[in-house]
């Protein structure tokens, strides 16, 4: 069909992962919690490592709900 997209195809171009993390960062209270606390300054190591792993089991839980919301909205 002449240049038409099906939704999954438009999201896939263009609404990418990036932009899923930052639409994440701006709704999701607990992502935006958890990346204040990172730019803590005076933060451990130990401490650091562990936000950073918080905030990707975050992200991989909620990306696949995110992406369906894209598609539903494409």
């Amino acid at each position: 069909r002449a240049n038409i997209l099906e939704p999954e195809g438009t999201v896939e171009i263009k609404y990418r992962k990036k932009d899923l993390i930052k639409t994440m960062r701006r709704i999701d209270p607990t992502y935006k919690k958890l990346v204040e606390q990172l730019g803590t300054p005076g933060l451990s190591d130990k401490d650091r490592k562990d936000l950073e792993g918080q905030l990707k089991a975050r992200e991989q839980l909620l990306l696949p709900i995110y992406h369906q919301v894209a598609v539903q909205f494409a």
